[in-house]
């Protein structure tokens, strides 16, 4: 291993070559520059931190925006094998000025283009911006998936998302589930070192809806060096007996006979609530037709003690065949 003041290696290339390194902070001294810069999988966990750390619209200091160009000049350069060996051989005076059959660097990207790029281009809007923001206020501590501690970037493992079957008395009344999961504790090497039990407790307000989510944060397996996954439950209703949900409205089906629906008829149906509706459905009722029972509904999500209706749509059963004389009747009927 060559030592940084090998006779041989001119200062101002001594000097210059570590000018890439440390724009990403990938090394303190020489032996931890080979380990690291020579391993490329560091540079990008590197540049992540960098980026994120003097982007300028979050970092406002005056020299930010220099810093966070020389960022992405230095990744162009070490993520690239060619320009690397270059670099590695006679520094960055070397690869700037052109030598052996190359014919010299210049840095001629867009930092930000990189950046959205990188990022996978979720970054192109003014969604960036409020992040950023609340970075800085502090409202939150994780940033895409990445949480930075000491200069250091932690991923975060997916989330693990999980159904949860409610039934629609539940989603009506409200409820509290509680449910046991199991957190395991791994090392570097994979190998559980701890194991926890856990209760948590949802608690299902009224009129909640299917595909409402709930998150428990970090509640998942933790693993050295990264941050456990979320544990997401979705609420998934139940079919029910009687009742199909529309919204905040209930939909409940009753039959009646031909007869009914040419004469009308006297309903009584149960609401969700237990109580007994009974409605008087005068003149003809048509196929299509339905009675609306108004605040017999499921509460609405933001104002529980406000109820959608219950609906009472009208299934008419036909019979098999008709008597002479009810034919006859029929006949007197219009056409249209």
């Amino acid at each position: 291993m060559r030592s940084w003041t090998s006779p041989g290696r001119p200062q101002h290339v001594r000097s210059r070559r570590r000018t890439f390194v440390w724009s990403l902070k990938v090394a303190r001294s020489e032996a931890e520059w080979r380990i690291t810069v020579c391993a490329l999988c560091w540079i990008p966990y590197r540049y992540k931190s960098m980026a994120l750390k003097y982007h300028p619209d979050k970092n406002h200091d005056e020299k930010a925006s220099e810093t966070f160009q020389a960022v992405h000049e230095a990744f162009d350069v070490l993520i690239d094998p060619s320009k690397k060996e270059i670099f590695d051989k006679y520094g960055e005076a070397g690869l700037k000025s052109g030598c052996c059959a190359y014919s010299g660097y210049e840095f001629s990207g867009n930092a930000r283009e990189m950046f959205c790029n990188f990022f996978c281009d979720i970054f192109s809007d003014e969604n960036f911006r409020s992040i950023m923001l609340k970075a800085r206020q502090g409202l939150c501590d994780d940033f895409l998936g990445y949480k930075q501690e000491d200069g250091v970037i932690a991923v975060q493992d997916p989330p693990v998302e999980r159904d949860l079957a409610v039934s629609l008395d539940e989603l009506y009344r409200g409820c509290t589930r509680k449910l046991k999961i199991t957190r395991r504790m791994f090392d570097m090497l994979g190998q559980v070192t701890d194991t926890q039990q856990k209760m948590l407790s949802i608690d299902i307000q009224p009129g909640w809806k299917a595909g409402t989510k709930i998150t428990f944060d970090r509640e998942g397996d933790e693993y050295s060096g990264r941050i456990p996954a979320d544990i997401i439950f979705h609420i998934r209703e139940k079919p029910h007996d009687s009742y199909r949900r529309c919204g905040n409205n209930l939909v409940h089906e009753t039959k009646i006979t031909l007869k009914q629906s040419l004469l009308g008829c006297s309903i009584t149906v149960p609401a969700i609530d237990g109580q007994e509706l009974t409605a008087v459905i005068p003149g003809v009722i048509k196929p299509c037709a339905h009675h609306r029972f108004s605040g017999h509904g499921m509460p609405l999500p933001k104002s529980p003690q406000q109820r959608g209706d219950l609906l009472v749509c009208f299934k008419i059963v036909f019979p098999s065949e008709l008597p002479e004389a009810c034919l006859d009747a029929v006949k007197l009927f219009p056409d249209s």
